[in-house]
């Protein structure tokens, strides 16, 4: 199965966006490896910041904030947001450049996963126990010394219609620190205003099926709601992940769903 547009673009056009993003990730290479080894994290954070808006300007993906966006990543922050597409990283680093948890295989992942590696991302083994922990501490240690991280708490990927139970382990980190969590609902929208599927990353679509689906989108709309923060120095994590939950699915519930069938079967 595998999402269509709402309209879709020609071929050659397509084409022509696949290639620029072709060109787009192998200059994101070539600036990690010339400008990051010495680079401050304040010059990090303005590149992958700058690299991810352009990113989705290749795409055709216009950047939409409900609410005020900081000017820099608040100190001692977890972000947390439902998780739709690979795209989703790009989108929040483009308001705001953050550190994420991401699961391991994106690891592996080429190219994009390459730059993962080599910007900080934190990756875990979902269904270990001990993995999780590691990666606890990570965060926890990244909290305790100023950071803004992200995750998803879902664990998994949906068409953003549904929100899945959240995991509330990583939740312990900002508990522990007493730090601030930050809610965030991200949608992919139409012209029109209802739900756009394209960029969903579920089921047995691929990586290159999604990257083909969105460079056929005519017009995607990626909106980040920001929701009221959350001091995490009073509350346990199941606390923090329920009211994160509560807060976010609010918002996916507000979006219309394409009154026209937005999955046909691929070939």
């Amino acid at each position: 199965m595998t999402a269509t547009p709402s309209s879709t673009l020609p071929i050659w056009h397509r084409c022509y966006r696949i290639a620029r993003l072709g060109i787009h990730l192998l200059s994101g290479m070539l600036e990690v490896r010339i400008f990051f080894g010495r680079a401050s994290e304040e010059e990090r954070r303005w590149r992958i910041q700058r690299w991810s808006t352009k990113m989705l300007k290749v795409l055709g993906v216009k950047l939409e904030v409900v609410g005020d966006a900081p000017l820099a990543p608040p100190k001692n922050s977890l972000w947390v947001a439902n998780h739709i597409s690979w795209l989703d990283v790009f989108v929040l680093n483009a308001m705001l450049p953050l550190q994420f948890v991401a699961k391991s295989e994106v690891a592996n992942w080429p190219v994009i996963g390459w730059m993962c590696r080599h910007t900080g991302t934190l990756f875990i083994e979902r269904d270990s126990k001990k993995d999780l922990l590691r990666v606890n501490a990570l965060v926890e240690g990244a909290l305790q010394q100023g950071g803004a991280v992200a995750f998803f708490p879902e664990g998994t990927t949906t068409d953003g219609s549904e929100l899945k139970p959240f995991a509330a382990s990583l939740f312990h980190s900002a508990s522990v620190t007493r730090g601030d969590i930050y809610p965030v609902a991200l949608q992919y929208i139409q012209p029109n205003g209802c739900r756009e599927l394209a960029p969903a990353y579920i089921d047995e679509v691929t990586l290159m099926d999604t990257i083909w689906q969105i460079a056929g989108a005519k017009e995607i709309t990626a909106q980040i709601t920001l929701l009221p923060q959350m001091n995490a120095a009073h509350l346990n994590r199941r606390e923090l992940a329920s009211t994160a939950h509560k807060h976010i699915e609010a918002v996916i519930h507000s979006i219309p769903s394409a009154p026209t069938p937005s999955l046909a079967m691929q070939d």
